[in-house]
């Protein structure tokens, strides 16, 4: 997190208070280019950003699976260094990434993984340093720890440019720094000596610079270069020669050996060349074409394509030992560097599949570590939860699988800079834009989501302690055509989520109630857009939920005899309008934006048992320019807005009374829009107010990290009214 803090003085003027909107013109301190609290006290602003978040654009990762483990590791480049994370797979949901090693730039710019059951190799090598090394991580107790630290006899090496590691034998390939050829060593376990020694064999290119690519499946070593393979088997100690036939020109590509079966991958042709083995040679049975591959146990896994035409696959072998495609997925730009496989898990780069009880394989979401395009539009929705801000990054369907995430980020006792994703959707709901509209009752949070695929909404409900976690899924309806609008709302036993959607060219809205029982949510009825509704109703685009009362843009509806009925419009001062796409509520409290004679204002009502909701005062302001708040939040006690007034952005603030008093108060400000980029969601909590800024111009093309600013205000100037 960033912070600077500010403070500017002004003056209140033009106050009265009365029930109905009056003008009230508020002289103010304007900044240009900070940000600046324009009233006494002072503002302290923070900055949130996903985990590893900068303005650079994505580097380069590799990633490696092992059962249901995937590692995820990322080079170094001039600002950071290398990072190594581990994910876990289990019950359908992916864990939060969990940084196992870090390093500076010089840690190596040339990463290989290579991982089976308990162990994991990386190898580490640096061009710029002219070494390299191999670390070897083995998972103790459910934690990861290095066990070993591996390196090349001689220091002008550049150990670990792959690394290959299959039960008790680890292959490990390096370049010369000048001069000489490529080789490659092999190294076994030995519990005597509780580490790796030499397995007595190597290998080395008689060409200048040429690699020797290598691997094994724990009992052979395969190594191939320059139109000529050959395969050898440890048999009590003695390594034996076998030919393996013309697989193709690996010297610029990798080679990968399971059982009987030989893959040989030529670069920069982009061909797999596959061997079946036949007597004590190997025969070409099929070509591919593979940028990057992995098998395992009858599976294949190829990364194909370049440019924005990146394609992830998976291959299964049949009786007849042919491959079949059986899945086809898009792949992000940096995914082609590198695919795995596991356990009944592919991973593509940052993309994940897994395959289901019935045999099928399914898209299983985004296992970035460090968000880029994965974690895109991070504040697209807010909800301000006790002392945390719960955050949603519903990513970008043109760049991945739009899979979303939800984060955490603790602002008690003080501002942290940890900032943790929750657990998402499990399979096969993984594509659903996770994050595009949130809301809490204090006790849960509910995300809602529109899958890119197939068009549904889905919402995940989760229960915020006594650590955050998934207690229910709930799935609606496709929407047919294109969204306008999404929003979503909780209260006790009652979930909500409306749309309005474009279908064969008319705009159709509605509301899906679920209302929980034992078994969890359940649905309890659909709310459509009234028949004699007008053109510029709300309806669709927001949705509150108090008790059993449910308004839906101005029509108040009630639980009664296990449905949802109408009862009325929500009554608005005489000569008013209202604006309910720019609603708000908290608790018992809504704020809605109103329209009156002369200036912009803000009705506050409160829920009532026979009304639903009755208006309880106004929140009044006036500026040159100012046409409304374009976002609004409330705790209940404060209200926040955000307005545009000549193009920058201000935010608004009030103190609200007691319920039950006919009142007026004005909305203090402006706190500046230093903010070049539009606030696209905001919440309030205390002293705290937050606002989600998805779309920023400094982010790399496409990525849209985005951001959340904090602005904490640490001098209590707010009262129940003014002198």
């Amino acid at each position: 997190m960033r912070r600077a803090d500010f403070g500017v003085a002004a003056k209140f003027s033009g106050n009265d208070v009365a029930t109905r909107l009056r003008r009230l013109f508020i002289g103010a301190v304007v900044a240009s280019s900070s940000l600046a609290w324009a009233g006494s006290g002072s503002w302290i602003v923070d900055e949130i950003r996903p985990p590893g978040a900068n303005d650079e654009a994505p580097r380069f990762s590799v990633v490696a699976a092992s059962g249901s483990t995937v590692f995820i590791a990322y080079a170094p480049d001039s600002a950071r260094g290398y990072r190594l994370y581990v994910r876990e797979r289990s019950g359908g949901l992916w864990s939060a990434p969990q940084l196992v090693a870090e390093g500076s730039a010089a840690d190596g710019d040339r990463i290989h993984l290579s991982a089976d059951g308990d162990r994991l190799a990386v190898g580490l090598a640096s061009a710029a340093a002219g070494e390299g090394r191999v670390d070897v991580w083995s998972r103790k107790g459910g934690a990861w720890v290095l066990s070993s630290q591996l390196s090349a006899a001689s220091r002008a090496r550049l150990y670990g440019t792959r690394v290959s590691l299959r039960g008790e034998v680890l292959v490990v390939s390096g370049e010369p720094v000048s001069g000489g050829g490529g080789y490659f060593e092999t190294l076994r376990w030995d519990d005597v000596e509780a580490g790796w020694i030499d397995a007595g064999y190597t290998g080395s290119s008689i060409f200048l610079f040429d690699p020797v690519p290598a691997a094994t499946d724990g009992e052979r070593v395969a190594q191939c270069w320059r139109m000529q393979c050959v395969s050898v088997l440890p048999k009590a100690g003695v390594w034996n020669h076998e030919a393996a036939g013309d697989l193709g020109d690996s010297s610029t590509g990798s080679i990968l050996v399971d059982g009987e079966w030989l893959f040989v991958g030529s670069q920069p042709a982009g061909s797999l060349a596959v061997g079946l083995r036949s007597g004590s040679n190997w025969q070409s049975t099929a070509v591919f074409p593979a940028r990057s591959f992995a098998a395992s146990s009858g599976r294949l896994v190829t990364g194909v394509g370049s440019g924005s035409a990146l394609r992830g696959r998976i291959h299964e072998r049949n009786y007849a030992n042919a491959w079949v495609q059986v899945l086809d997925l898009p792949m992000r730009a940096v995914g082609i560097q590198s695919v795995a496989l596991g356990d009944d898990l592919a991973v593509f780069g940052e993309q994940a599949a897994v395959r289901g009880s019935d045999g099928n394989w399914l898209p299983a979401g985004n296992v970035a570590a460090e968000p880029d395009a994965g974690h895109a539009y991070f504040g697209t929705a807010i909800a301000a939860v006790g002392d945390d801000v719960w955050i949603g990054s519903p990513g970008s369907s043109s760049t991945d699988l739009g899979s979303g995430a939800v984060f955490t980020h603790p602002m008690a006792p003080s501002p942290s800079d940890s900032v943790t994703m929750l657990p998402g959707f499990p399979s096969p709901a993984v594509d659903a834009g996770l994050g595009r509209a949130m809301a809490t009752d204090g006790s849960r949070v509910v995300v809602a989501a529109r899958s890119a695929t197939d068009g549904r909404t889905r919402l995940l409900v989760y229960a915020t302690s006594p650590v955050p976690a998934v207690v229910a899924e709930i799935e609606g309806p496709a929407t047919p055509g294109a969204l306008h609008g999404m929003d979503v709302d909780i209260d006790g036993s009652t979930v909500a989520f409306t749309r309005r959607f474009s279908d064969a060219g008319v705009t159709r809205a509605d509301v899906h109630v679920f209302r929980a029982n034992p078994g969890g949510y359940v649905p309890a009825g659909v709310i459509e857009l009234p028949a004699d509704a007008p053109a510029s109703d709300a309806f669709g685009y927001r949705v509150h939920v108090a008790g059993d009362w449910l308004l839906a843009g101005r029509w108040i509806h009630h639980w009664s005899g296990g449905e949802y009925g109408f009862v009325d419009e929500l009554a608005v001062p005489p000569g008013t309008l209202v604006n309910l796409r720019r609603a708000s509520m908290s608790g018992a409290r809504l704020v809605v934006l109103a329209f009156g004679d002369q200036a912009p204002a803000l009705l506050v009502y409160d829920t009532d048992a026979e009304h639903g909701w009755s208006m309880a005062g106004s929140a009044a302001f006036e500026s040159p320019g100012m046409a409304g708040c374009t976002l609004t939040a409330t705790d209940g006690s404060r209200v926040a807005c955000v307005a545009t007034e000549f193009g920058p952005e201000y935010l608004y603030m009030a103190q609200l009374p007691p319920a039950g008093a006919g009142w007026s108060v004005p909305l203090a400000g402006p706190y500046t829009g230093i903010l070049p980029y539009p606030v696209r969601s905001l919440a309030i909590s205390g002293e705290r107010v937050f606002l989600g800024i998805p779309e920023t111009g400094s982010e790399p093309a496409g990525s849209y990290v985005g951001r959340v600013v904090v602005a904490a205000f640490d001098e209590g100037i707010f009262t129940h009214g003014f002198d």
